[in-house]
């Protein structure tokens, strides 16, 4: 977990933003850093099995083009928020309307992530892949954001957002 912030209810939502620090290990500036993103699991409860959605391989924004040796930038994932109860990634080019929805259906009402990255940047040798975890729900501040989950809850978002 990145950040969270409480908002203003009703009528500015809380969020809480996913993501992880990539630092440059290497000896020289790390180039057109791309990440890519699958394999994104969730799931309703803190204890439950995470389920793999049908989101498929997909390029997050670019952080940036230049990483100093012995550097760190954010990378986000995306964003958790009690108006859409779902994940809304942080992609390069916003997907087309079929692909928003599977998303939203895929990650409405989850409360903790996984996902498998894929790092690259200009140098050929220079790529890593691996596998985080996401758990707003451990965390004091945002599981009690993620409370507002109420199957009651998710059901009048759900109707809303038809």
């Amino acid at each position: 977990m990145l950040s969270s912030y409480n908002g203003d209810p009703p009528e500015t939502p809380w969020e809480i933003e996913l993501g992880f620090y990539l630092e440059n290990y290497g000896n020289n500036p790390a180039k057109n850093i791309r990440v890519f993103v699958s394999d994104i699991r969730g799931s309703e409860k803190s204890d439950g099995d995470l389920e793999l959605t049908s989101i498929e391989f997909l390029e997050l924004k670019r952080p940036i083009d230049l990483l100093p040796s012995k550097e760190c930038i954010e990378v986000r994932l995306g964003t958790i928020s009690s108006d859409k109860c779902s994940l809304a990634l942080n992609l390069h080019s916003a997907p087309d309307e079929n692909a928003t929805d599977f998303i939203d259906a895929d990650t409405r009402g989850k409360i903790r992530f996984s996902a498998k990255f894929y790092v690259i940047c200009e140098e050929k040798n220079s790529s890593k892949s691996f596998v985080l975890e996401f758990r707003p729900d451990k965390n004091d501040w945002a599981s009690s954001l993620l409370e507002d989950y109420t199957e009651a809850y998710l059901r009048v978002k759900t109707q809303s957002a038809s």
